[in-house]
Parts: structure tokens; sequence; C-alpha cells
């Protein structure tokens, strides 16, 4: 027998013991229930002799303490966790910590059998992931292209698509997961060494998190300017301990005044950090009852939601809709991708949704089918998603689209989700976990049972939040031989990738692909300007150079805009028209409300607002009103020597240092205006609240007069034409 074969026996023989009492103990109804099944057995009358500490603590604990205490030792791992005990200063607090940790594991798993069950599942994912005859499942299952709602160009019906994620937006949360742990980042606090979690990746000047609000409330913004009405989006957002995520998460949002939101507007929710366990179904211990903990996955999202009380809260007040995104993808609200899959939801009543796009063949990139279940009794179809390690084990080939082409003939699943809330209640009562799988891809250093130093690839039990949509199914008495999306309470949307998925994963290391890294993404941010202001707004400008010239020397342009001039690129085109920006240039535009007309930049034009998209009352909250900064400029030209790129590297952060700018800054409401002017050299111009700086030329002579405000000069009027397209006016 090989050493495959005999844990994979070892594994069975375990397995068989512990899969009945798993049943037993998921259906117990509460912990004293559990420990009369767990006293029945041998193993929990060895914990006296080994470890006489143990007996004290013992008859002092408590039930649910108790509890977990014998269940490691059912599961053959207490003598190697507690080996030591008796050798710390006070071993009480240390079992003590130990049981607080393992405590949020049991009630967790409660329903899978707590923490036996949690050890079980892990053994048996392992078993079926090095078994070498797969069992057949028991309901054949067919994976098919799943059909979808096209949104790669803003046709007739993506327009009414993204009016209806507009006028429903008082429908929706966002649910954010921000509870990864990063580690491919390598992220660390600069003063301290802390390890940092992804939440705090500076990508464009701020934070990933502060990214996702402001995408947020630049949709709130354009609502209000639609509908004349204010409105807050509750945000719920999945933390962990991991790297102390909730705790900087928390100092994040602290930190920037909530972001101008109500406090009371956010919930947060941690998700478990679960035991990592070898791949030999042994628990990682480092040393006395110090072991390995991990996150538990995003699939518990859904189970954390219902329990922790928050999704009857959001249902309570109405908010029936969610639209799901992951912290790690900045560029997912790229133009009107976010609200026309949100109207696509709503149009046909659909419950759960996932935003797609080409996926890239043969990468660790999840896929999304589109499922055929033979039950016997019919057929069940629904979109849903497969990851990359279960392509195999579910018999389904990488093969191109296209004989030749780069990409898939299945799209990219990408973690933006929609859901419809009262449906996700009944979805959990049929699966509370879904997706469960395990990744057994990383070593992990630990003290073995022996208590010598070793090394062995381990993992944890994992979930995915995406999952859900396994039990969201359609029946049909008879197989479809074609299926359309409207038929299905699942859905997807096909965009372009550039517009819809690039992630920072981790570092980028000298002469790898630019994929997953931040480098690469900001290298699609930069693609996604340049189709907006050469194609949209009619920008005369240089193309992005080619990746390995960006890596090299940075890139041939930079431009960043505030969500809130737009978001969507053809409202942004009717306040930007036409213009050059010159080769290495920069426009940075840090404000909502602006009117160019043939403006070209020859090095760094910086414009701020202090009030962007509206006023602060006297808690801090943002007001959506029109006391904002405005900027017009026609027939403008700014020339100055730009960017300093000995002193700049990391592009993608947005620390760029200059030799030469002009910088505008906007008080509070205030006003810039200027035209058939030339701006030359290094210049700073700031302009009070409630004044109105206008810049003209006097012969070659540039002059500035400043005057009180009284009536807007420049006012955007908004409104939907009979085409269902936005449409500015301009209101003197």
């Amino acid at each position: 027998m090989n050493e495959m074969t005999s844990m994979q026996h070892s594994i069975e023989q375990r397995l068989k013991r512990l899969n009945p009492l798993v049943i037993r103990l998921a259906e117990a109804s509460d912990n004293e229930t559990r420990l009369q099944i767990l006293n029945q057995l041998e193993e929990v009358k060895n914990i006296s002799t080994e470890q006489p500490l143990l007996k004290h603590f013992l008859l002092n604990c408590s039930e649910e303490e108790e509890l977990i205490i014998k269940s490691l030792w059912i599961l053959g791992q207490g003598s190697h966790i507690f080996k030591g005990l008796q050798e710390l200063s006070d071993p009480e607090k240390a079992l003590k910590e130990l049981l607080e940790r393992l405590k949020v594991v049991e009630r967790f798993y409660d329903k899978i059998g707590g923490i036996i069950g949690y050890h079980q599942m892990v053994l048996q994912l392992i078993l079926e992931k090095d078994s070498i005859s797969k069992k057949q499942p028991r309901i054949k299952e067919t994976y098919l292209k799943p059909p979808g709602y096209d949104l790669t160009n803003q046709t007739p019906f993506v327009d009414m698509a993204i009016r209806k994620g507009l006028e429903n937006m008082e429908l929706f949360v966002e649910i954010y997961p921000v509870g990864g742990a990063g580690d491919r980042l390598n992220l660390q606090d600069e003063k301290t060494g802390e390890d940092l979690p992804s939440a705090q990746l500076i990508f464009q000047k701020r934070t990933l998190l502060e990214g996702l609000i402001r995408d947020l409330q630049a949709r709130e913004y354009l609502y209000f300017k639609l509908f004349d009405k204010q409105i807050c989006v509750p945000i719920a957002m999945m933390t962990s301990d991991e790297k102390n995520n909730f705790k900087h998460v928390l100092a994040i949002c602290e930190e920037h005044q909530w972001f101008g939101r109500a406090k009371e507007s956010y919930e947060f929710f941690k998700q478990p950090l679960v035991p990592v366990l070898t791949e030999q179904g042994e628990w990682i211990v480092f040393e006395h009852l110090n072991l390995m903990f991990k996150p538990g996955g995003h699939g518990v999202l859904w189970k954390l939601l219902a329990d922790s009380g928050i999704l009857e809260s959001f249902l309570n007040k109405g908010h029936s809709k969610a639209l799901i995104r992951q912290i790690n993808n900045p560029i997912a609200a790229t133009d009107y991708g976010l609200l026309a899959f949100s109207g696509c939801g709503l149009q046909e009543q659909h419950t759960f949704g996932f935003a797609s796009c080409p996926r890239l063949l043969n990468t660790a990139e999840g896929m999304n089918v589109l499922i055929e279940r033979d039950n016997k009794q019919g057929y069940d179809y629904c979109i849903s998603n497969i990851e990359y390690p279960d392509f195999v084990k579910k018999n389904i080939e990488d093969i191109p689209e296209i004989k030749g082409s780069l990409y898939s003939a299945f799209p990219a699943n990408t973690n933006i989700l929609f859901a419809d809330l009262l449906s996700i209640q009944e979805a959990i009562k049929k699966c509370a976990i879904p997706g469960l799988l395990i990744n057994m891809k990383s070593k992990v250093s630990y003290q073995s049972a022996e208590g010598e130093k070793t090394e062995a690839f381990a993992g944890r039990l994992e979930s995915l939040m995406q999952n859900i949509a396994d039990v969201i199914t359609n029946h049909f008495s008879e197989r479809q031989k074609s299926i359309q999306v409207g038929q299905l309470k699942t859905f997807l949307t096909y965009n372009t990738r550039q517009k819809t998925i690039s992630v920072t994963k981790k570092l980028h290391a000298e002469g790898s692909p630019m994929v997953e890294t931040p480098e690469g993404c900001y290298y699609d941010v930069l693609r996604n300007h340049y189709d907006l202001f050469h194609h949209y707004c009619q920008i005369e400008m240089p193309s992005l150079n080619s990746e390995e010239d960006y890596l090299k020397w940075g890139p041939s342009f930079i431009t960043y805009f505030h969500p809130s001039l737009g978001p969507l690129y053809a409202v942004i085109a009717q306040k930007i028209r036409g213009g050059r920006l010159g080769m290495g240039s920069e426009i940075h535009l840090e404000i909502a409300e602006v009117d160019f007309q043939q403006i070209e930049v020859e090095g760094s034009f910086l414009l701020y607002a202090e009030n962007i998209t509206g006023h602060k009352d006297f808690k801090g909250v943002i007001c959506y009103s029109d006391q904002i900064g405005r900027c017009h400029l026609k027939n403008v030209k700014i020339i100055n020597k730009g960017i300093d790129r000995e002193k700049t590297s990391h592009y993608w952060k947005g620390f760029i240092h200059h030799q030469e700018c002009l910088k505008i800054v906007l008080r509070g409401c205030s006003e810039f205006i200027a035209e058939n002017v030339i701006f030359k050299g290094n210049l700073e111009l700031e302009v009070p609240d409630g004044y109105r700086m206008i810049a003209s030329m006097q012969g070659d002579e540039l002059v500035f007069r400043q005057e009180e405000i009284g009536k807007n000069s420049l006012y955007w009027e908004y409104t939907f034409n009979d085409r269902n397209k936005i449409s500015l006016l301009r209101n003197a």
C-alpha cells in the first residue's frame, strides 16, 4: 500500500466512525444533548488520565467549553493541542482564550455538527480531492454555457436597465466582504511592521475600502440629480479578526468620519476564523495551545447575515435587494456596469445574478455555467459558479470559445452579485453554507504531535457565497432544448472584461505578468480612461504605452476623476467635449460638475473641489445639494513641466511628484471660470467659499478677478429623455 493509498484508507476509517456521530450532533437541539452523546464514547474517558489539569477545569467549566474539549479528544486532536498545558505560566487563561476562539466555530457550524462536523467535512473533502475513483453523483449534472443579458454596448435594452437600476436604488443595500487576509500583497504598517489586511491597500491615493464608498456615493449623487431626492444606501461589511481586519476597517471609517455618511447606515459582521488542517487531517499546532486559524471563506456571508439579524433588519426597513462586490476589484463600478446589472435583476424579477465577462483561458478563475440537473422527476436549471479546482472533478474542459481565442467557452465568475433578500432567506434554509471546498496548495511549518518542527500542505474548510445559486432553481418536466435567461430565477450579464474585473490580489514580481496585481489593475483603469476620454469625450491623446514600457517608464498619460463626475461615460461626455492631452501629461479631476470644451493640457492639471457632491450638516454627514465646487473651461491651454518622473514610482498608488502643475482648489460652494486663456508654468489657485474666480487674458497677461457668486453660473439639469438616456442641459 503506497503512502497516498494508506492516507486515504486512514481518512476513510475515521469518516466511517465520525459520519453517524455527526448526524446525531447536527440533530441535537442543545449542548446538553450533544454532551450526552459524547459522554457515551470511550475516547472522552482518557482526558483525565492524560491531562490532570483538564480534569480539574472540566469540573467548573460551562457546558459549551466541556463540549469543545471533549470534541477535540474524540477527533484525536486533544493530546496534541493540549500538550504542554501544565508548562504554561497561566494555563487556565491560555485555555480560556483558545476555547473562546473555538466557541465561534462550534456555534457557527452547529447545523453540521459543530467542531466535529467541521472536521468531518474537511476529511470528506480531502478524500474526494485525492480519491482516484470518484463516485458518480446521485443526480446527473450537465454544464452548459449560460444565457445572459448583453451589456457590452449601450443598447436601448441597457438604457432601460440603467434607468430601472437608478429608479429603484432605495430598495438596495450593498454588501462588501472585506475580511480577506491579502497575504500575497504583503501589506505592513511602515511604523510598526504590523501585518495589514487587503482593505488597507492604497490604490490611486486611497484605500480600497474608500474606493467602494466613493463608487456608491457617485450613484447616490446621480440619483439625487435625476430625482431631487436624498438617498443613503445601507452598507454591510463582512470583516474578520485575521490581521486585525475588523479593527483596521473600523479605523479607516472613523478616520474618514464615516465618509460623510451616517454611522447608523453601516452594519458590520465577522466571518469566523476556523482551524487549519494538514492533508492528513491533523490540526496545525504551532506551540502550546496556539492553533492556526484562517477566515472560513466568504460563503459564510449569508448565514452570518441571518444569524446576526442584519438580514431581517434590512427587510423590515424595505430593503429587499442587495448588490455584493469584493474589495479587491476596483473597476467593478466602471461606467454603467453596476446600474445596468441591478436593473436586469429587477426587470424580470430575478432572485440571484452574476455580473460576468470573458474568462481568460487556463487561468485559476471560476466560471459561470448553466447547470442542468436530471433528478428523475424532471429537470432543474440554474446559473451558478464552478471554481477552477473542480473542473477536473466535474469533467469540464477549459476549451477556447473559438479556436485560437485567449478566452474560455465559459464566462468568468467575478463575484459581483445581485440578490433578492427574501429569496436568500429561503435559500439559507436549504443550504446555510454554500460551495464548501478545501484548498491544500500552501505549505505550513508547524509542530507535530511528537513535538518536532515539520512542514506540510494544509488548508481549512472554505465556502463560496456565489454558490447559494445552486439551490435557486427552476423546475421543468421536460429537458429544455434551449433556455432563455428570462425563464430563470438566476441570471447573468455579459460585459467587457476591461470594464468588469481587474483585481489587486498580489504584489508584482519583476519579469512576471501583471495579471491580478495593482500594477495590472491600474493599467486596466487607464485603458478604460483612454476609451472614455478619447472615444466618448473626443480628446486627442496618446495611446497607452505597452505593458513593458508602462512598467519601466510609467504610463504615457495619467487621468483621474471622481466617480461622481459620471459615473456613466455618456454623462461625462456631455460635461467634457474635445481637447488634447499631451504625451506624459496628467488630468486629475476631484470634482462632479464641470463644463469643459476644448481644453489642451501639456503637463499637469489638478482640480479639487472641497464640496464634491454637496455640503455637510452639523453631524458631518454629506447632504447632496448644489452647494458644491464647479468649473467651466473653454478654449483653454495648460502648459507646464508636469510630472517629475525621476521622483515618481508606483503610479498606481497615486502619489505623483510634480516639477510644475496648474492646481485649482475650490472651497465650499465656489466656481472657477476661464475662456480663451493660456495657463503657463507652476500655478496654484484657491477660490474661497461663496466666490467665483474668473481668469482672462489682457494681451499676453493672465489676470484674475473674484466676485461673490450670487447665482450659480454653471448648473447641469439631469433628466431621462424619451429614449431612457440621461440628458444634461446647462442652465446658466
